[in-house]
């Protein structure tokens, strides 16, 4: 069961990178679309300068003039509030997609390591079933107060950095889930820098640490930082 949801975990993945890649090049079009617009634009002003107005008076040739370059002013000013609604719509996509296949890249860790623990305990018990004497690992004590803390503080220049990137001071408050192999299943970032770049960044930092394996059920806590 696992390995299956595993698998479309993994297909779902390629499905959302694959939709990225289209939304990408879409974009490049309607990039490419509008410059051709404004070169043929152009084109069309000069060539009617060229055919221009030979039969008219200077002052006709003046209000003609005049009127030409309100009419592409206009044109210009639709094309690029049309292209930032675009741009911005398809920053949004963007982002959204971003975000499922993050986390469904954090879904594919967690199963990956729910199969691997499923498997060693299949091995052992095929090993009970064939007569072989074999002795579960001793349990594990719980994670310590001094483990928790020796992790983060290994952790805390690359959090510094964050700060060093955006430069937004303030406390951050951090409430980390941890399995008990060690890896980190939750980072849920609190308080003013939630939703914010520096939370962003410091979530993936904090993501990425391994901490000591423990017993038990999984271990729950909150760690501050301060950025300064």
């Amino acid at each position: 069961m696992y390995r299956d949801d595993l698998e479309a975990a993994q297909a779902s993945i390629r499905t959302l990178e694959a939709s990225l890649e289209a939304e990408q090049q879409r974009r490049l079009a309607a990039e490419a679309a509008t410059r051709a617009a404004d070169a043929a634009r152009d084109e069309a002003l000069i060539s009617a300068k060229r055919r221009g107005v030979n039969g008219a008076t200077p002052i006709q040739r003046h209000w003609m003039s005049l009127i030409v370059l309100c009419i592409g002013t206009m044109i210009l000013g639709f094309l690029w509030i049309g292209s930032r609604s675009e741009r911005a719509r398809s920053n949004m996509q963007l982002r959204r997609m971003n975000y499922e296949v993050d986390k469904m890249r954090q879904q594919n860790a967690v199963a990956s390591r729910q199969i691997k623990q499923l498997s060693a305990r299949v091995a052992w018990a095929r090993s009970q079933s064939k007569g072989v004497e074999a002795t579960p690992p001793a349990p594990k004590a719980p994670l310590t107060r001094t483990q928790i803390q020796s992790t983060m503080r290994s952790i805390k220049p690359d959090v510094q950095a964050c700060y060093d990137k955006f430069r937004v001071p303030g406390l951050m408050s951090v409430r980390i889930k941890l399995d008990n192999s060690g890896d980190v299943t939750s980072a849920r970032i609190r308080g003013v820098f939630a939703g914010t770049p520096t939370g962003a960044c410091a979530r993936k930092v904090i993501t990425s640490a391994k901490f000591p394996a423990s017993g038990g059920s999984a271990t729950t806590f909150i760690y501050p930082f301060v950025l300064r």
